[in-house]
């Protein structure tokens, strides 16, 4: 009687595991607006599905190639795909934008599921179970695990990757696990093609012969994976090949103004301006301080998992021989950081391309509280157990409280969302803090058939809110602000032109958006200039 007791306790366990993240996640997603990615990339996935559905010899012809594949086709496709296979199965129940949200939604109970089971046929359950909590703590890895854009998959499937890559020390049929989830990541972004890296750096370490093998198999099946699930290349594929990887080559290099003058992406860097420590880098990304991204991700760790992630780190190098896979963390951590400081690197969107830090941060913050609690004497271990829980949900208090500005959070040694203000740090991913209250505003307040714009914001996103309906139906969403009656300005300094900087610094609101008193968003009547400062506030304490 005893073992299908157990058995039945493992499975709750597990399901709860996938369920409650998952839950969490689409709990978290209502209030968030739209990111700039997230239409062109719903879009687009739709768009490619159509081809799968359609298939017959005529769908590999180089017209039907370019008509499903074009679009969007800078990025791989595989996120994308997902997207568009979770509209038409959810479209009718959660609408377009949920739908195509709830796939990170449904991966993320996924990757939690996937990491409990890895590190509790490694280590322990408790270790599983600490590890899991730790991660829901994440206010900005939460962000994007229900937003429709590429970064979450790519986390999910660079840890995957990881763990593989490891357990091919203890059985070499992980080895095949590896390169398919290598190659799932070139299918995803080109920033995951760089999971190979700490996978190299640490096999150096341990079996450095056998490494040289392996990273070879990896990188030739993944670019084979790549080639042979991507249907834009089926032709023209040397061009197209040469187009794709100059696109990224001109993100990073910093000679490309003397070698390529000539290409078509030669002003992509200077096009995605970065605001940092209070000045705003446009033309030379080279010029970001190298400090902008390991600053970024530490006041982005609550500040008690900060300090469990500093102990664990410290302590994963030196039980660098005992304890391999926790090194492996470690070298993951230090070597997307050091890419990422690198001058010749692109600084914009800092967090979105850090995601991959954070589950080796929570499994290292894991170890960190492992080890304070291995230094407690006997009759402590209690008091330490009460402290832990009460650490959980002081930690998790920002989730559930600033559940429609998660991308703005920063913990105490930033001094929270002011001090980050005062110092001069992003606080607003442009466009993600336009929540359901401002919208409610707007269809109770704005005159009949009135006209409103959403700015600093791409054409896409307007005309996805347009599509969404979310607004009174005589409301129309223009382009510019010369068009509109009422200016809907995020707070994202970094893309204000000088009438945008002038109307947010002299003009009073007629609504506005705070969150622990900073403005995140703000309603502005173009034609009036209002003085009344008693104006209606969603404030957030």
């Amino acid at each position: 009687m005893k073992q299908p007791r157990i058995r039945f306790i493992n499975i709750m366990e597990l399901l709860s595991v996938t369920m409650i993240p998952m839950a969490l996640t689409f709990y978290l997603m209502q209030p968030i607006g739209i990111g700039w990615d997230e239409p062109s990339y719903i879009l687009s996935g739709i768009r490619y599905l159509e081809w799968f559905r359609n298939l017959s010899l005529e769908s590999f012809s180089p017209v039907h190639i370019n008509q499903y594949w074009n679009i969007n086709h800078e990025h791989p496709p595989l996120a994308k795909l997902g997207f568009g296979l979770f509209h038409v199965l959810f479209n009718n129940q959660l609408g377009l934008l949920d739908s195509a949200r709830f796939f990170n939604c449904f991966l993320y109970g996924l990757f939690n599921l996937g990491l409990f089971i890895f590190l509790d046929s490694l280590y322990s359950k408790n270790t599983a179970r600490l590890t899991i909590l730790i991660l829901q703590c994440f206010p900005r890895f939460l962000t994007y695990t229900h937003t429709a854009m590429l970064d979450f998959p790519v986390a999910f499937l660079w840890l995957a990757m990881t763990c593989t890559y490891f357990m091919t020390t203890k059985n070499a049929k992980y080895f095949i696990h590896s390169c398919l989830f290598y190659g799932a990541l070139h299918l995803t972004k080109f920033t995951g093609a760089m999971a190979v890296f700490p996978a190299f750096i640490w096999g150096l370490f341990y079996e450095p012969l056998k490494t040289l093998k392996k990273i070879f198999l990896l990188l030739l099946f993944g670019f084979m994976l790549f080639m042979a699930l991507w249907p834009w290349f089926y032709h023209d594929t040397t061009q197209k090949l040469n187009n794709y990887f100059l696109n990224k080559y001109a993100r990073v290099s910093l000679f490309q103004k003397k070698f390529h003058p000539e290409n078509a992406y030669e002003k992509l860097p200077s096009g995605i301006p970065v605001y940092y420590l209070g000045r705003i880098y446009q033309k030379d990304h080279s010029s970001i301080p190298w400090h902008y991204t390991p600053v970024l991700f530490l006041t982005s760790l609550p500040s008690g998992i900060l300090f469990f992630f500093t102990i664990g780190l410290l302590s994963g190098i030196h039980n660098r021989k005992k304890d391999p896979f926790m090194f492996l963390c470690v070298v993951n951590v230090i070597c997307l950081a050091v890419v990422m400081m690198l001058p010749v690197f692109p600084k914009y969107a800092g967090i979105r391309f850090l995601l991959p830090l954070y589950p080796f941060a929570a499994i290292l913050s894991t170890t960190g509280m492992k080890t304070c609690y291995s230094w407690s004497a006997s009759p402590a271990k209690r008091f330490a157990l009460f402290l832990l829980a009460v650490f959980f949900a002081c930690n998790f208090l920002p989730v559930v409280k600033y559940r429609d500005s998660l991308s703005n959070y920063y913990n105490a040694a930033a001094g929270g969302i002011k001090g980050a203000v005062k110092t001069g740090l992003p606080i607003n991913d442009a466009d993600l803090s336009f929540s359901p209250e401002i919208i409610q505003y707007i269809n109770d307040h704005l005159r009949e058939n009135g006209k409103i714009t959403l700015t600093p914001t791409s054409p896409y996103v307007r005309q996805l809110y347009q599509d969404l309906a979310l607004f009174r139906p005589d409301i129309r969403i223009v382009e510019t602000p010369d068009e509109a009656d009422w200016i809907i300005l995020f707070y994202a300094r970094e893309f204000f032109d000088e009438t945008l900087r002038d109307l947010f610094r002299e003009s009073t609101p007629v609504y506005k958006k705070e969150v622990q008193g900073v403005t995140l968003c703000q309603i502005y009547e173009r034609t009036v200039v209002r003085t009344n400062k008693d104006i209606p506030s969603g404030k957030e304490k």
